[in-house]
């Protein structure tokens, strides 16, 4: 594809608002003290501890995409050398994976061709633990 994947510094944080001052200040706020939501807490633990190329990840209830997004960006950055990562999305809800394919294919396409992302339509209940092997 001609457009490479976005950069990780897309990671969401938490998004300001103008005050009388012309300073910003942290939309969310606890206590008069500045937060950050769960959410974008999150998407920054993950830039921490996934390896570009290298790690696999699972997006066990992708929704309506955006945290698969986020997901994707974090395994697959710009980049010319070779990925051994995967990103798995998966919804029981048949809307939510249409949505997820949606947002993925915009940036994404060549990856969700390929099967290196994947989107399933199923619950994420029976997961096998890795190293584990199934009883039958």
């Amino acid at each position: 594809p001609s457009q490479k994947y976005a950069s990780n510094a897309n990671v969401s944080t938490p998004s300001t608002s103008p005050t009388n001052n012309s300073q910003s200040m942290p939309k969310f706020m606890y206590r008069g003290n500045p937060a950050i939501t769960n959410t974008a807490l999150a998407h920054s633990l993950w830039a921490t501890v996934l390896r570009p190329n290298i790690d696999t990840a699972i997006d066990a209830t992708c929704g309506n995409g955006q945290d698969s997004l986020v997901l994707a960006r974090l395994l697959f950055p710009e980049t010319s050398e070779v990925s051994l990562s995967r990103l798995v999305c998966i919804d029981i809800q048949q809307r939510a994976c249409q949505n997820t394919q949606q947002v993925l294919r915009k940036d994404f396409s060549d990856l969700l061709d390929s099967g290196r992302i994947q989107v399933l339509h199923r619950s994420h209940a029976p997961l096998p633990v890795p190293g584990v092997l199934p009883v039958e």
